[in-house]
């Protein structure tokens, strides 16, 4: 499967062998665990959101994600969002921060591929 549109329903089950994960852009939050070790995962579109969290090892081990572009909207990556993303080279926040506030322990940890990533001053707690 290519292409999946997530609408954050409880207990929408996300298909293993998505290659991208289109965020509908009035879901609030990415739900723990929705997309952890996806394998084929390589790209999340967040286009339009007003997402508020990216939820606990949400995408924990998705080896093949590549960059990611957190919307302004968010206020918070959870613990282990984005461990061992393997192959993730990007992580983009808006210029300004945008709501960012909080950023969860081992949120890029083991991203062996990511040389730097540039905290907003907007965040305020880290791990």
């Amino acid at each position: 499967m290519s292409s999946y549109h997530y609408f954050g329903n409880e207990g929408e089950s996300i298909p293993e062998d998505v290659e991208e994960l289109v965020v509908h852009p009035l879901v609030p939050q990415i739900s723990e665990r929705a997309c952890e070790c996806f394998q084929w995962l390589t790209r999340v579109n967040f286009s339009g959101s007003v997402l508020s969290t990216i939820g606990k090892a949400a995408f924990n081990g998705c080896v093949c994600l590549l960059e990611i572009e957190i919307p302004r909207s968010v206020t918070t990556v959870g613990t282990e969002a984005f461990m061992t993303c393997q192959s993730l080279t990007t992580v983009r926040f808006h210029q300004d921060g945008g709501l960012l506030t909080t950023i969860g322990s081992w949120a890029f940890a083991d991203c062996s591929s990511l040389a730097e990533v540039s905290i907003p001053s907007s965040v305020e707690t880290i791990g």
